[in-house]
């Protein structure tokens, strides 16, 4: 008698879907509640067991998915799947109040003006916050104009009026 074994020694073929691209949830700087898309796969004999290292939250940036295949002789072979976590959330920006100040009777400017401090927000964080004000302000109303930037480059702004006033009454002299 003669025994004849056959082996498979052939790995499963995995092709991964293409790029994950998302946006962050409301409110936060991760994804969740994705639906990752099942690689194509191709095996010789039979595909027994498919898995991969999916999380739950996906935090912001780039994410490697790892799927595995095994085939009924335990042949493995994996694929990568790229989950991209985009922030689409531009901060928030609450100018100060508009001003008022009144000029001095040596000046028809106003300097050392006190215009106050934007309040911001951002659900990945802040970077930069500033504002085109000026040093010396003119009479009439001049709009300074405030810049808020997040961590991901996102922008708002807001405008906030600076008004001075002559309220000084002329000097005459009579002859």
């Amino acid at each position: 008698s003669q025994k004849i074994t056959v082996l498979d020694t052939i790995q499963p073929v995995l092709v991964c879907a293409d790029t994950l691209k998302v946006n962050v949830d409301s409110g936060l700087c991760t994804a969740s509640g994705l639906t990752l898309s099942v690689p194509t796969i191709t095996d010789n004999c039979t595909v027994v067991d498919t898995s991969n290292n999916e999380l739950g939250t996906y935090s912001l940036g780039i994410t490697e998915v790892s799927w595995t295949a095994e085939d009924n002789s335990g042949n493995t072979n994996t694929c990568i799947q790229i989950v991209e976590v985009t922030d689409n959330i531009a901060p928030s920006i609450t100018c100060p109040s508009d001003t008022t100040y009144y000029v001095s009777s040596a000046e028809c400017t106003v300097s050392g003006v006190a215009i106050g401090n934007a309040t911001t927000s951002d659900n990945c964080g802040v970077d930069t916050v500033y504002h085109d004000g000026l040093t010396t302000y003119p009479l009439g109303e001049t709009t300074v104009m405030w810049t808020v930037e997040d961590d991901n480059g996102l922008s708002n702004n807001c405008s906030q009026k600076i008004t001075v006033l002559d309220t000084i009454q002329p000097v005459l002299v009579c002859a």
